[in-house]
Parts: structure tokens; sequence; C-alpha cells
């Protein structure tokens, strides 16, 4: 009976609602009264709301971040222009003892803060390292009388207050402080001003960077470190103008240039060590182009103006590093252009190293034939970077040779002869390469189609130059046999067209009847044997192709 008298009064509640559904639909009909217009201005409204809400949220957060971050670095500039004014009349040690106070009251509320206000106390806990810093460098300047004299003493202050800042940075590991840490540890260093003290500072700010690479992942961390270290060491080398030296380029002592092969071996060794994270980061290619750049250029600007009769040696030792640490780099399938880097600032040293260490123009033939050695890496380090720079270096030494010899011999025919290697290298491994154009291989041709003529005219007594340049064309055609590649042929065609053209035009009214006669056989010779060549080639090509 219960069941019964629920199930009434249920059905009774929704026949009412209905009925009230009903008449409420009507009074909106009568009223011109959209239902959808409702909802939609509801979820206008809504809307509103909420981005009102977001309007205050981002206000609120310029004026608790921005607001006070500004502020507090303003304090900070004020306080340390008051510290770096000269009071006269005082204890110079109350400046400075300013200094401490502010620097610990910002150190305090940047410890009590760094849950409620992260992003102050991150900005409060820079000023304090700063002020504490500058503390320091008050008591022994910015009056004639200062507070404490010695600069060795300064020295070990400064350090204490940089290692103070590193302790706190890591502490909450702040990649910036931890940079500007260590940065005002470079800057005692050369504050102190003893080049050994310089130089044993900056390596070890150098393994320091490479470890808070490798412990926190600091990705750009490391690259600022090999700023700051190719930095410090360059403004050592222009005397160290920070102290009020003037500037002048020294290289004295001779250990200095060590010193920069040591940097580049370290920050080489952290991009290794933390290669499995880092194959295709950019932070790490970037870092890798920065050492390999900054090591090579630093390393010969202080090297060729202080030790230019001693920089044979050195390149040398600069080559095997760079080339060993590219060879490093691609057996552990590293970047191509850390690679291609590593391996160029290589190549260079060891080009550098032959021009200083050989006369001129024999040196032409070294770099010349250096060209296929790196023709040959490059092809193993399967890079077109290597390649594309390589060629560019070849076309260079090219030019400086023929602008610059006054006569032409063996050297000017390496140049023939290394352009036909190379592009026959090139054509051998253009797979391996994946090199999509023959621009490359084309151009070293055209080189040897040039050169090869040109040394022989100047070069070769006039009696002899057409039989030699019929000997060329002999030798293309010779080639294009032997590897079956129709740019020879072309080659050698072009040369019989100037070797006709001189036998008749030039040879012919100044040499006697004698040489006439040998240039014309010789020319018949050459016509003959490479038409029948040709003839029986292209005979058995008809056989195989039917």
């Amino acid at each position: 009976m219960d069941s019964d008298n629920n199930q009434s009064e249920s059905s009774q509640i929704l026949e009412k609602l209905n009925n009230l559904d009903t008449r409420i639909g009507r009074l909106e009909r009568k009223l011109h009264i959209d239902s959808s217009t409702t909802k939609k201005q509801n979820s206008d409204d809504e809307s509103n709301l909420l981005s009102g809400s977001e309007i205050n949220v981002g206000k609120f957060e310029v004026d608790e971040y921005w607001f006070a971050n500004i502020g507090i670095v303003i304090m900070a500039f004020c306080v340390t222009f008051l510290l770096s004014m000269s009071y006269n009349g005082i204890p110079q040690i109350f400046p400075s003892l300013f200094g401490f106070a502010v620097s610990t009251a910002a150190y305090y509320f940047s410890n009590r803060w760094k849950k409620s206000f992260s992003s102050i106390s991150k900005v409060l806990s820079i000023i304090s390292v700063v002020l504490l810093y500058f503390s320091i460098f008050r008591l022994f300047h910015f009056n004639e009388h200062p507070a404490l004299i010695g600069r060795n003493l300064e020295t070990v202050l400064l350090l204490s207050g940089s290692f103070v800042g590193l302790a706190l940075s890591f502490k909450i590991k702040n990649s910036f402080l931890i940079g500007l840490s260590i940065s005002l540890i470079l800057l005692s260093s050369l504050i102190n001003g003893n080049s050994y003290i310089i130089f044993i500072t900056t390596f070890a700010a150098s393994i320091l960077f490479v470890i808070i690479y490798l412990k926190f992942n600091f990705q750009y961390s490391i690259i600022y470190g090999i700023f700051a270290v190719y930095l410090t060491h360059f403004v050592w080398a222009i005397n160290n103008p920070i102290i009020g030296n003037k500037i002048i380029l020294t290289g004295e002592p001779q250990l200095n240039l060590l010193f920069i092969v040591a940097y580049c071996i370290v920050f080489s060794i952290g991009f290794y060590l933390n290669r499995n994270t880092s194959l295709t980061n950019k932070s790490s290619i970037v870092g890798n182009i920065m050492n390999g750049l900054g090591g090579f250029f630093l390393f010969q600007l202080v090297g060729l103006i202080s030790y230019k009769n001693e920089m044979f040696v050195f390149d040398l030792i600069l080559f095997i590093i760079f080339f060993f640490e590219a060879i490093i780099l691609f057996k552990n399938k590293s970047d191509k252009y850390s690679v291609a880097v590593y391996s160029l600032t290589g190549y260079m040293s060891l080009s550098i190293a032959l021009i200083v260490s050989t006369e001129v123009p024999l040196v032409f033939n070294f770099l010349i034939w250096q060209s296929i050695f790196v023709l040959s890496t490059a092809i193993w380090f399967q890079s077109k970077n290597i390649v594309v720079a390589n060629f560019g270096m070849f076309i260079t030494i090219f030019l400086a040779y023929f602008i610059t010899a006054s006569s032409f011999g063996i050297i000017s025919i390496s140049f023939g002869m290394v352009a036909l290697i190379s592009a026959r290298v090139l054509n051998w491994q253009k797979d391996k390469l994946t090199i999509k154009t023959d621009f490359v291989r084309n151009s070293y041709l055209v080189i040897a189609f040039i050169s090869i003529p040109y040394t022989l005219l100047k070069s070769v007594p006039s009696s002899y130059i057409g039989i030699s340049w019929l000997s060329a064309t002999l030798l293309y055609y010779l080639m294009s046999i032997w590897l079956k590649n129709t740019k020879y042929e072309w080659m050698g065609n072009f040369t019989l067209v100037a070797s006709v053209i001189y036998i008749f035009f030039v040879g012919f009214p100044s040499l006697s009847t004698a040489f006439n006669l040998i240039n014309i056989f010789t020319l018949i010779i050459v016509l003959i044997v490479s038409s029948i060549a040709f003839i029986k080639i292209n005979k058995s090509k008809k056989i195989i192709a039917k």
C-alpha cells in the first residue's frame, strides 16, 4: 500500500512540474523572450567574470614580482653608489660595514621569503652576494687612505666573498647566481694581476663550470662558462686593463698557450661526459662551436704575435688535440656541426703550422696537398660541411698563389693534379657523402682544366707548349675511357681545340719548321688514336645495348 501511495505522489509532482513548464513557455512567447539568448548571456557573464579574474591575476603578478624586483635593484644601485663615494673625516671601514649590514639583511629576507615570495627571494639572494663583494672591494678603494691595504689580502677577501656566494647558489640551485659567483672569482684573479694566479683560477673555473653542468644539468651554464673563461684570458692577454694597465697585446709567460689548450680540453670532456643527454641538444652544439672557435682564435691571437717562431710545434699540438676531439665525437655519433668545427679548427692549426715553418712559394705546395688529407677525413666523417669548407680553402689558396706567383712550375701543376684527384675522390664517394649536386666536383674539374694548360703555357718552353697541351688532351681522353666519364672527354675536346688554335695561330708564325712539323704530327697521332678508341667504345656499347 505504501509503495502505491508513493508512486501516485511522484506522478502528481511530475504532472504539476510539466504544467508549470507549459505556463512559463506561454508567458515567454507572449513577452517575446528567447530562452537561448538568456543562456548565451549567462555564459557571456561567466566568461567576462573569468577574463576579469585573469586580468586581476596578471595585474597581481606584475604588482607582486616586477615592481618589487625593480625596487630591490634600484635600492642595490643606490647602496653601491653610496659605497663608491669617498667619505673624509670618518673611519673608512664604516661604509663597508654599512654594505655588509645591507647584504646581511638582503640575505635574511631572501631566506625568510623563499617559500612565500620565491621570485623576490631569488633577487634578494643575488643582491646580497653583489653587495657583499662590493663592500669588500670598498675596504681597499675609493679613498686615499683605505681601510685595508695589500693586493694579496684583497684577493683573499674577494675570493672569500665569491665563495660565500657560490655556496649560497649551490644551496638554492640558482644557475644565474652560480654564474655570477664564478664570474666574481675570475674578476678577483684579474684584480690581483698575477699571471699564474689568473691562469690557475681560470682553469679551476672551467672545471667548476663543467661540474655544475654535469651535476645540475644547467644547459646554458657551460655556454656562459666558455665565454667567461676565454674572456678572462683575453683580458689578461691585452695587458689586464682592469687594474689600470695600458692596452697592449702580451704573451708572457709562454705557458699561457698551454692553459688555453687546457680550457678547451676541460670543456670538451664536459660535453663528452654528458653526451647521452646532449646529442641533439642545441646548447651542447653551441657550446662545442664556441669552445672550438674560441680556443682556436685566442690561441692564434696570442701565439702568432708573441711566439711566431715557436708556433710550428704549438700548432701541431693544437691540431692533434682538435682532430682527436673530432674523432671521439664522431665515434660517439655526436652532432655533425661539433665534429666539423673541431676538425676544421684542427686543419687550420695544421695550415698555420705549415705557413710559419715554410717559405713562400713552397708553402703553397704543402697547403694544396693538405686538402687531399682534409677531403679524405671529410669522407670518413661523412661531413658535407668539411667538404664545402675544404673547397673554399682550396679556391683561396689557388687564387693567392696565381696572384702572387712570379714563376710557375711543379707547384702550379700540383693545383691541377690535386683538383683532378679531389674530383675523382668525391665522385667515388658521392653516395657516402650524400652530395646531390655536382657543383663541387665540376668546380674542381674546371680548376684543373684552367690551371694545367695555363701552367704549361707559363713554365714550358714555347717550342713544346703545343705538344704538352696535346699530351694533356690525350690524358683526359684516357681518363674518360678508363673511368667511363664523359666530363673528361669534354675536357679533352676543349683542350684539343685550344691546342689546334695555338699550333696554327701562335706556333706557325714563331716556331721553326721542325717544331711545327712535330706539333702537326703529334696532333695527327692524338686525333687518330682517340678516334679509333672512341669508335671501338661506341661499337661495344651498341653491342651491349642489343
